[in-house]
């Protein structure tokens, strides 16, 4: 830990190279430009700065923050309303979300234009077995994670992940986590105040078969959606999807879709 690495970047990168973890301490980091995802490299949240074992991590004692907030100059504009107070989505070391139960949009002006695109992004690479576990991820301006890799046998997982304001600039084919021609496996994830939760799809019949996404113990709060997908999760084509043990809480569509927290158009779901 005394020589720990200062940049999230480099860190990851190296851990690449031997197929190694990276863990983080407790705090909030930003992240300025997207990262590519890195197969075989497991990314850990929840440190103090002593621990020698990775079982020690404590996500909720020692919470990791990656934003995209680059101006930190997001604020929430609750019900589509411009606000006569604008009240950050970041203050200071904390992310002010408490006050808004019933939130349905928010908008980052004069700063979305500021935040970082991605935080993780792999096009066309075809990562797999890349793992994140115990980490929150807020404002980022398209998505969190975007993942479209065609023909390849990709594979994320995320664990006990958290995502938050995320897709600031409210893109309608945009999500706070999208996987399309790749397959993620989410456990015990919260989604929530994001424009747009979930997007998991193909374009077309993978080659290696149906390509299915799991999606287990997860809850989508307060999520809200603009076009035709769903504000919470939304699945399509010939992607296949499991879903269990999930939550869906308030979320809210503006354009009055069917089913605003979770909608299925796959080739296989299956909802215990």
């Amino acid at each position: 830990w005394e020589t720990a690495y200062t940049d999230l970047a480099t860190a990851y990168a190296d851990a690449g190279a031997y197929r190694g973890q990276v863990w983080m301490k407790g705090g909030f980091y930003p992240v300025p430009q997207d990262i590519q995802v890195l197969s075989n490299v497991e990314v850990i949240g929840g440190f103090a700065g002593d621990e020698t074992e990775a079982s020690a991590a404590d996500p909720v004692a020692h919470p990791v923050t990656l934003y995209g907030d680059n101006g930190r100059n997001d604020y929430w504009k609750p019900d589509g309303a411009e606000p006569s107070v604008k009240e950050g989505v970041y203050l200071g070391s904390t992310f002010n979300d408490a006050p808004y139960r019933t939130v349905t949009k928010f908008l980052g002006t004069g700063g979305y234009a500021e935040d970082t695109l991605y935080c993780f992004k792999d096009v066309d690479v075809g990562a797999t077995n890349a793992v994140f576990r115990g980490l929150t991820f807020a404002c980022f301006r398209n998505c969190a994670f975007y993942v479209n890799c065609p023909n390849s046998v990709n594979r994320t997982k995320m664990v006990g992940c958290r995502f938050l304001a995320c897709n600031t600039q409210m893109l309608g084919e945009c999500a706070a986590v999208r996987f399309v021609d790749a397959a993620v496996e989410m456990d015990g994830c919260t989604f929530d105040l994001n424009s747009h939760a979930a997007y998991l799809g193909t374009a077309e019949p993978s080659p290696h078969g149906v390509l299915t996404n799991v999606v287990r113990n997860c809850t989508f709060r307060r999520n809200h959606t603009i076009g035709g997908n769903a504000a919470g999760l939304h699945t399509i084509a010939y992607a296949g999807v499991m879903i269990e043990n999930c939550v869906f809480e308030d979320n809210y569509s503006q354009t009055g879709i069917l089913s605003p927290a979770l909608r299925c158009t796959s080739s296989y779901a299956n909802v215990p």
